[in-house]
């Protein structure tokens, strides 16, 4: 039906629809017009338009179906509808159909009047397709630009894309093909007549949707022959100068395109650039062969399924050095006698301009003395070798020159800079004024940069590290710049509080200096806890055999050292060796205990100055001692005028059942015999159980007891 504008007009076509007078009706004129777009195929021609006006609550005012004859190219339709008041706003769907499939619709609002009330309202919906295949924005024919040998069969495959690209359901489509050399069935198969020639593939869907193809008839192949390439001869792992090149003929002599022709190398070491070529026009293909590193005879094949491969012999001879360039290396600087940070990298190429692998090339110093790493280098399969080179040790420049062994006339030269050492700096990059507690390490590493006179790195600087105060310990007395021109130590602070100071120095310069600050912080002690000494046991009066012993930490659990603590006897009596002590560097302290003189338990708590609330307490007995010995110390038989005291007192020792001695027993004193006079009837042996008493002899000379 093609692009049609359905006017309001009676042509061809047109039909008056009324109904009855019992109410209001208005006179509405329809004419719908199509939208540009796809458009249904000829097998599908419109015979029939339906027509619906609903209200804007979606009610149905009036349908109607009006047929629509093969030879009319518009239509006009006029229709009488029902009102509920002087005017209503309407919508008005229009669908044309072919039979009841639909394959334009469309709609529009309009305001209408009653009859005699105001205008004659007209209608023009715009109609879009909505056919079969609608949806459809692309197709695709695969496979694409095929050569087919004659009588071979191919089916063609048809995809379809909606506008944003998204597969739709394979589509039904209209083949066809210009000119037409061979059917082509409805599913889009046929068979390569045998005859030479190129045609066009075409697709059309329902909705005029199409894509097109080429596609190439050709006879079989039935001879695969070398065209060019073969017996050529290259240096060692260099690429062959000429293509290795194959025609692929049918029984006319004529060439076959687009047979795929597969292309390998037989000998291990060479290569192919492409696997696999596809015949051109003339039946050519063709690929680039490398040869392998080792020298003599190389093979490579080419192939075509269904006949006789055929096969290029090429040879590899060993490649001789023609030039010499420098790759990297050049113009580079350090400190004077300080090896260059990167090395003198050269290679070395035939005449193609291939690399030479295995060639010798001689180094040698021509100006600025110095140092290099080796006379003679080898170069690698690359092409390249490389030297170190060192500067001497005056600034200025230095001049080294690489030549070919075997040419010596073919060289290159390196022009480098030794500095002076007072055009260097050293600068701080990070690390300073941290903090951390005692004896701990910093948290991040101390970092310097050494530059030039030019502001350039330097490396391979040395850099001395040193604790100038603070204490503390470093990870390394010296070390070396990188290629960034930086380099790092790591310090530990301390045992005591404060600040600490660390200076590094360029080893080369000592005068280029700078000096870190970092500031060790004091540990302050939250907990307290029993380390060894609780619940011992001792005569009263003796000294526990063990001190008592604490330990102070932090929150995190750490030791903490020089936090004081003082030590109170809660009960029990006794002696302490200190009323206050103060932890070492492993966070303990202690104190000496003697009981006291009673029997019985004995308490004694331990308190952070800084914190009294934190305490540990230790219980230790005070064990009565029982004795069941008493020996003569000293006294016995001596003598003295009748009524005098005599020179020395009388000792005795209390011991226990183990011998040892026993302090504050009574002791008994009794004349048995001689008279006299006793200093005291009852004596109390002291901590070395020991005590002692006077005696004045009787009036009677003789024997006392």
């Amino acid at each position: 039906m093609g692009a049609v504008l359905l006017a309001a007009a009676v042509l061809a076509a047109c039909q008056d629809v009324t109904g009855p007078d019992s109410q209001q009706y208005a006179s509405l004129a329809i004419a719908p017009v199509i939208a540009p777009g796809p458009r249904p195929p000829d097998l599908l021609p419109i015979d029939n338009v339906r027509i619906r006006v609903t209200r804007p609550s979606g009610e149905l005012v009036q349908e109607t179906v009006v047929p629509f004859p093969a030879d009319s190219s518009r239509i006009s339709v006029r229709l009488r509808v029902p009102l509920r008041g002087r005017s209503e706003r309407l919508r008005v769907t229009v669908e044309l159909r072919a039979a009841l499939v639909v394959l334009y619709s469309g709609s529009a609002e309009v305001e209408v009047w009653a009859e005699g009330q105001g205008p004659v309202a007209t209608s023009q919906p715009s109609l879009s397709y909505v056919g079969p295949g609608f949806q459809i924005a692309r197709i695709q024919i695969a496979p694409r630009d095929t050569v087919l040998s004659f009588g071979d069969l191919l089916t063609f495959r048809v995809s379809a894309f909606d506008a944003g690209g998204n597969p739709l359901p394979d589509p039904a489509v209209t083949w066809s093909m210009t000119p037409a050399l061979t059917p082509i069935s409805a599913a889009g198969q046929l068979t390569a007549p045998l005859v030479y020639g190129t045609v066009t593939v075409r697709a059309v869907t329902t909705s005029g949707v199409g894509d097109s193809t080429r596609l190439r008839f050709v006879p079989r192949p039935t001879a695969l022959t070398i065209l060019s390439g073969n017996a050529q001869q290259g240096a060692l792992g260099s690429q062959l100068g000429a293509p290795l090149a194959v025609v692929v003929k049918a029984a006319d002599g004529l060439g076959v395109a687009g047979v795929p022709v597969r292309f390998r190398a037989i000998t291990t070491g060479g290569s192919v650039r492409d696997a696999q070529v596809t015949t051109d026009a003339i039946g050519r293909a063709e690929t680039v062969a490398t040869l392998g590193s080792t020298v003599g005879a190389y093979t490579y094949e080419a192939a075509v399924t269904g006949l006789t491969p055929v096969t290029f012999t090429e040879n590899a001879i060993a490649a001789v050095a023609s030039a010499l360039t420098i790759v990297s290396g050049n113009n580079q600087s350090a400190l004077a006698g300080v090896l260059l940070p990167s090395p003198l990298v050269v290679k070395a190429t035939d005449a193609a301009g291939n690399p030479v692998s295995g060639t010798v090339v001689d180094w040698t110093i021509l100006a600025g003395g110095g140092l290099l790493g080796a006379a003679t280098t080898t170069t690698g399969p690359d092409g390249t070798t490389q030297v170190l080179y060192t500067l001497g040790g005056l600034p200025g420049a230095a001049t080294v020159r690489a030549a070919l062994h075997n040419a010596p006339a073919i060289t290159v030269s390196f022009t480098e800079t030794a500095l002076a050492g007072a055009g260097l700096a050293l600068s701080i990059v990070s690390g300073n004024n941290q903090s951390a507690l005692v004896g701990l390490p910093l948290p991040s590493p101390l970092v310097v940069k050494a530059t030039d006179a030019f502001g350039s790195p330097v490396a391979g600087q040395q850099v001395d590290w040193t604790i100038v105060s603070g204490g503390g310990l470093l990870g390394s007395a010296s070390t070396t710049t990188g290629v960034d021109g930086t380099t790092q130590v790591l310090y530990t602070l301390g045992s005591v509080a404060g600040t600490a100071t660390i200076r590094a120095a360029l080893h080369n310069a000592p005068t280029s200096a700078v000096q870190f600050t970092a500031t060790a912080l004091a540990a302050a002690a939250s907990a307290l806890s029993i380390v060894s000494g609780n619940n011992q046991s001792a005569l009263v009066g003796l000294q526990l055999p063990s001190p008592l012993v604490v330990k102070a930490t932090d929150t995190a659990g750490r030791a903490v050292s020089g936090a004081q603590i003082d030590w109170t006897i809660v009960s029990g009596g006794g002696l302490l060796g200190s009323a206050t002590t103060t932890t070492g560097s492993d966070g303990t302290t202690q104190v000496l205990y003697t009981l006291g003189s009673v029997a019985g338990p004995a308490t004694i708590r331990a308190a952070l100055h800084n914190a009294p609330a934190v305490t540990v307490s230790f219980t230790e007995t005070a064990l009565a001692a029982g004795s069941n010995a008493l020996t003569l110390v000293s006294g016995d038989n001596q003598s003295a005028l009748v009524g005098l005291q005599l020179p020395a007192p009388l000792v005795v020792k209390a011991t226990d059942p183990g011998g040892n001695p026993v302090s504050g027993a009574l002791v008994d004193w009794t004349i048995v015999s001689g008279g006299g006079l006793l200093s005291s009837a009852t004596t109390t042996t002291a901590p070395d159980g020991t005590t002692q008493v006077l005696y004045t002899v009787g009036s009677v000379a003789g024997s006392a007891t």
